[in-house]
């Protein structure tokens, strides 16, 4: 293995290791949340039976209502799919950029470098970083699967995703872009007199909800697409299979929960 291998590798690691983190602070998040609900709940339940404890009044739960329990639940949730998505989208970018800083050339037949932006840059260093950066850019508005793809086609990565996590992928990514971008309850229409109407077009209290069970799916679908490429680069391109660093991602991605 060479030394740039051995460098590289550190490098790739090091960015697989930070998603490996972003993971278990929303396990820890998701864990604290669950914490509060039960709290809450079991305050609720007591509040009917006519028992206020002095716990809820001084840490004010007992201020609460059920209709700002149910809010809490809601906004957790989305919030929770939302960074996990996150995750995912940073670790395809950083890993396409990975590879492209690599063999920069790779992309001599898909960038036209402005010649402006030649005389402005101070360095070829940062000319190349500017420009690459630019590339993976645009690439990130594609799809998550036409990433994997571009991945797959560009530098001959073998990337096999179960049918499961490509649906779950295709499903969970969409829903992410409508709760970033709509979170409106109601619709702008013209109607047939070309007057302006609006009109509800989902639930007010839970516009695009997210059940527990769609986290856990989601994030099982996550974790999965980056431990494929992150295996697939430490193994076809790095050939650093054989570093026993491998296996601590490996085995944080593949806890069950």
């Amino acid at each position: 293995m060479s030394k740039n291998q051995n460098s590289d590798f550190d490098i790739y690691h090091t960015l697989a290791k930070s998603m490996v983190l972003g993971f278990a602070r929303l396990y820890g998040t998701r864990l604290a949340s669950n914490t509060f609900r039960v709290a809450v709940l079991k305050h609720l339940v007591a509040k009917k039976e006519g028992v206020t404890s002095e716990f809820a009044v001084d840490s004010g739960i007992d201020d609460i209502s059920s209709q700002e329990y149910n809010a809490f639940c809601y906004v957790s949730n989305v919030s929770l799919l939302v960074y996990a998505t996150t995750l995912l989208d940073t670790f395809i970018s950083e890993s396409t950029k990975f590879l492209i800083m690599r063999h920069p050339e790779s992309l001599t037949n898909e960038i036209t470098v402005v010649f402006e932006d030649i005389l402005a840059a101070p360095s070829k260093a940062a000319l190349l970083t500017d420009t690459i950066s630019n590339k993976v850019r645009d690439i990130s508005f594609r799809s998550f699967l036409d990433r994997i793809k571009y991945l797959r086609k560009r530098f001959g990565l073998e990337i096999e995703l179960e049918d499961d996590t490509i649906e779950a992928l295709t499903h969970f990514s969409g829903l992410r872009n409508v709760i970033v971008h709509d979170q409106s309850v109601f619709e702008l229409e013209l109607d047939d007199q070309m007057s302006l109407v609006v009109k509800q077009k989902t639930c007010p209290l839970h516009p695009t909800p997210v059940r527990d069970e769609d986290l856990l799916k989601a994030w099982t679908a996550y974790r999965d697409v980056i431990k494929q490429i992150y295996l697939a680069i430490v193994s076809q391109v790095l050939k650093c299979e054989a570093r026993p660093e491998i296996k601590e991602v490996r085995t944080a991605l593949e806890f069950k929960v």
